[in-house]
């Protein structure tokens, strides 16, 4: 299949900033998403939301449609920004980040996962957590990732 292992998340003894940089797509063989309802594959992007659709989720969901995939979300921060800057960052919880990834997981698992930025220390335990344990799945039902 080719799947790529999937890129483990900084650990958290590395500093948030240098998390929050990180951008990876991954393929997690265990949960392998293409939901019967949305018939392509799905994508997902956790990342910031850019309210000049420039960057974050808004330029992740244009990207999916263009390539033929399903878009789907998770916010990490809200930002108040334009084409000229940012004006204000807005940390997403790390309740709203755990409750989007398994509300997802639940019923449109990716087939691929986008990382931009997570902004702060509560989205980066999140989905490290998460991905840690989709990884583990795999390992268990003998999909190896790699």
């Amino acid at each position: 299949r080719g799947a790529a292992r999937p890129t483990p998340l900084a650990s958290t003894s590395q500093s948030i900033t240098s998390a929050s940089r990180m951008y990876a797509l991954l393929s997690l063989p265990a949960i392998v998403g293409t939901s019967a309802d949305v018939g392509r594959p799905i994508v997902w992007s956790i990342a910031g939301s850019d309210s000049g659709g420039g960057a974050g989720v808004q330029a992740d969901l244009l990207t999916c449609h263009s390539l033929g995939a399903h878009g789907c979300t998770v916010v990490t921060a809200l930002t108040a920004q334009n084409s000229v800057g940012v004006r204000h960052v807005e940390l997403a919880s790390g309740d709203s980040v755990r409750a989007t990834l398994h509300a997802l997981a639940a019923d449109l698992p990716p087939r691929a996962i986008k990382i931009g930025m997570l902004g702060g220390e509560a989205s980066v335990l999140e989905v490290g957590a998460f991905l840690a344990a989709a990884e583990a799945a795999t390992e268990e039902a003998g999909g190896g990732g790699g």
